[in-house]
């Protein structure tokens, strides 16, 4: 759903995946302007979880490290931010210490300066159960975190704050912590933003950008922000963003240069054209006018199974839907180059991916009734309004009408897509998902979207319900680990996962497809977010 982390090429179809454009001299100034099917659900850091919401924050946020405005190797590898350095760490691996030198950025609106105590305050908002964070798990690793989180404690008693410097003492060694905190979750805010569990929708902020307007729904502006001195790029004066615009629309508005790129993609029908007309290889290409790009990410396309209804509280049911459906061709409907068949949990390029074939990337019917044994029903599916996703509904509908499951199709605006399903209790028994991981360890992917002790009311990320003990504490010692043992550990949960578990039906790879109009240059992949960077666009 939210972040790609991975640099490098695959192949993808017919064609070898873009490299990086030559470095081109950076133009400040002008405006762009995006076409977006879907809003973001949320601008507020705590609760924001799609990968349209990262690429925003990762232009308005100021973090203690981040990800550079930097593509391939590079964009992987943490800088300080906020900090002064990367942090002191303990030698039991337990504490991170960071120095915050106050004054060096400032919020606008308003001119607050960030602080240790700022990072303090994100914290025990985050925390704060009424807030439904987004992912409370990359929370409970530090200590007195899960008693704020049930309700027993108002403040995290393990980030502690002595003039400069804030300090983040642990319940255990956790390898990958340095990267949680360039989460988006962990973005600066002033030390009195309101813990409103809807979310502030116009929050100051400290990075390069700064929210001018917020309508939601309907359009979102973002200017350069007069209180940043920082190192980081910005060359557009303003980004205005446009939703509700269909994305064959789209398609025809850049082609004009009326907008100048489709945040939720164009159709992918028209890929193939437009890697021909403006790709890497084409004439446009070759002349370092290349308006249509293709990146890779650690991500998977999934249908999720909700364990908790009926239907697909039955192993037999989630494994047999497993078996009848034809992964190539729900692949297919993405289009040409935007992803390829899989059958797995853990997606290629994550840590402990081994390939896995136990179902196949074509349908066995035959196969699939046996499991079922004759069993059938009727599923809500939930899905969004892309054309994309249209499609793959109605594939997948056609493909479990043959194993006697009758599908009922119920398609919103992605954000409310996500909030229905995220709700404890929504009558639905599968859904139409994505997951792009937060940064590249199986945590971020398993661990987040499969813990059932992180389960609350509303606004979770575990779409299938599966709260399973053996799983959580597979899950939970998994996280526990470092180097080769972390890595075979979450291969052997991957493998139960998918052939035992069988919660998701995962079907495809994903890629990221980006076509913009002739006006914007500098595009550059950002590992980070599974995006373009917006910090570095800049006008032709």
């Amino acid at each position: 759903m939210t972040k790609a982390r991975i640099a490098g090429a695959m192949l993808v179809g017919a064609g070898a995946l873009c490299a990086a454009l030559p470095a081109q001299a950076a133009k400040t100034g002008g405006d762009a302007h995006f076409n977006a099917l879907s809003y973001v659900q949320f601008t507020d850091p705590a609760l924001a979880y799609l990968q349209s919401a990262w690429q925003i924050e990762q232009a308005t946020c100021v973090k203690l490290v981040n990800y550079p405005d930097k593509s391939g190797t590079e964009g992987l590898a943490l800088v300080p931010e906020a900090a002064a350095s990367l942090p002191v760490v303990s030698k039991d691996g337990k504490t991170y210490t960071f120095t915050v030198p106050p004054g060096r950025y400032k919020f606008f609106p308003g001119s607050e300066p960030v602080t240790a105590k700022t990072f303090q305050a994100v914290f025990n908002r985050d925390a704060d159960p009424k807030m439904n964070m987004a992912a409370p798990g990359y929370l409970t690793e530090v200590v007195g975190a899960q008693d704020v989180l049930d309700g027993k404690a108002k403040t995290v008693s393990g980030v502690v704050v002595k003039g400069n410097t804030i300090s983040f003492h642990l319940v255990e060694p956790t390898g990958d912590f340095l990267s949680r905190m360039s989460l988006p979750f962990f973005c600066a805010l002033p030390v009195k933003t309101p813990h409103d569990p809807n979310g502030v929708v116009k929050p100051a902020m400290a990075g390069p950008y700064y929210y001018k307007t917020v309508e939601p729904n309907r359009q979102i502006v973002l200017a350069k922000n007069p209180n940043y001195h920082g190192s980081r790029p910005a060359n557009f004066r303003t980004f205005t963003i446009t939703y509700g615009q269909a994305q064959q629309a789209s398609l025809l508005q850049i082609e004009k240069g009326q907008i100048d790129w489709a945040v939720d993609g164009v159709p992918g029908s028209a890929n193939s054209e437009l890697w021909d007309k403006f790709g890497p290889t084409s004439a446009a290409g070759k002349s370092h006018k290349q308006q249509f790009f293709v990146n890779p990410q650690i991500g998977a396309f999934y249908v999720s199974l909700n364990t908790s209804r009926p239907l697909f509280g039955d192993q037999k049911m989630r494994q047999a839907v497993n078996f009848a459906i034809d992964r190539t061709q729900l692949s297919r409907q993405n289009g040409a180059y935007a992803s390829r068949p899989m059958q797995q949990t853990l997606p290629p390029g994550m840590t402990g991916y081994t390939p896995l074939n136990f179902y196949g990337v074509t349908a066995n019917l035959t196969k699939a009734k046996q499991v079922s044994g004759g069993k059938s029903g009727s599923a809500v599916l939930y899905a969004s309004t892309s054309t994309i996703t249209t499609q793959k509904a109605q594939v997948l509908q056609a493909e479990l009408k043959q194993l006697g499951i009758d599908v009922n199709i119920q398609q919103f605006a992605r954000a409310t897509q996500l909030s229905k399903e995220g709700t404890k209790g929504e009558p639905f028994d599968m859904g139409m998902e994505g997951w792009i991981a937060d940064y590249p360890d199986p945590y971020a992917f398993l661990n987040v979207n499969l813990d059932g002790t992180q389960i609350h009311d509303a606004n979770n990320q575990n779409y299938s319900y599966l709260n399973d003990p053996g799983v959580n504490n597979a899950l939970h010692k998994a996280a526990k680990l470092r180097g080769d043992a972390r890595a075979k550990a979450y291969t052997t949960l991957d493998k139960t996962l998918t052939e035992q578990t069988a919660m998701w039906a995962p079907y495809a790879t994903i890629n990221d497809v980006e076509f913009w109009s002739g006006r914007v240059g500098c595009q550059m992949y950002s590992p980070a977010i599974g995006l373009s960077d917006l910090n570095t666009l800049c006008l032709r």
